[in-house]
């Protein structure tokens, strides 16, 4: 079982994909699945999700 801390260093890993995402398709998935490890981290430590700065659009 993985710990509130795992889920939020794998949801800033999606985030840092995000950023580096070509596709927009691609960045809404890394962002989605950054949200759901978010989610999960609050589930484990009964604290509200931690907002990250939005990752700006940057086509390529």
């Amino acid at each position: 079982m993985r710990s509130f801390e795992d889920y939020r260093e794998l949801a800033e890993k999606c985030l840092e994909w995000a950023r580096e995402a070509k596709v927009d398709g691609d960045r809404e998935l890394f962002l989605d699945m950054a949200r759901s490890f978010l989610e999960a981290a609050s589930q484990r430590d009964g604290q509200p999700p931690v907002r990250s700065p939005p990752v700006a659009n940057q086509s390529r």
